[in-house]
């Protein structure tokens, strides 16, 4: 009896009442295999499944909404306020909060509008 024969044999054996699909592995050969050499097989095969799915994510764009004129008239009025609140030093002015330079460019963006 040949190697081949034999390996064969032994892999239907192995194989014999589950369900194990026919490939280029076997079961007799993953079992035969050194530690290191199972994981990157292993390692291998879940890449080649991980891909495509990878590469469909990334082919899928969000879409965007477009900027209304009012969020672009108040992202201008922050950029104001905050440069106006703030020291040379990028501190902020004495009694000035976040709120309050928010709230100061809401205010201006309004009066812009009307």
């Amino acid at each position: 009896m040949r190697q081949s024969d034999l390996i064969r044999f032994l892999d239907e054996l192995a194989n014999r009442g589950r369900k194990i699909p026919r490939g280029p592995l076997t079961l007799l050969d993953i079992l035969m295999m050194e530690p290191i050499e199972r994981a990157r097989t292993f390692d291998d095969v879940t890449d080649i499944v991980r891909d495509p799915v990878g590469e469909a994510r990334r082919a899928v764009k969000k879409v965007r909404r477009k900027k209304s004129k009012y969020s672009r008239e108040l992202s201008k009025q922050l950029k104001a306020a905050n440069k106006a609140a703030r020291t040379k030093s990028g501190k902020l002015r004495k009694g000035m909060t976040q709120g309050k330079i928010l709230k100061k460019a809401h205010k201006m963006a309004k009066r812009r509008f009307k």
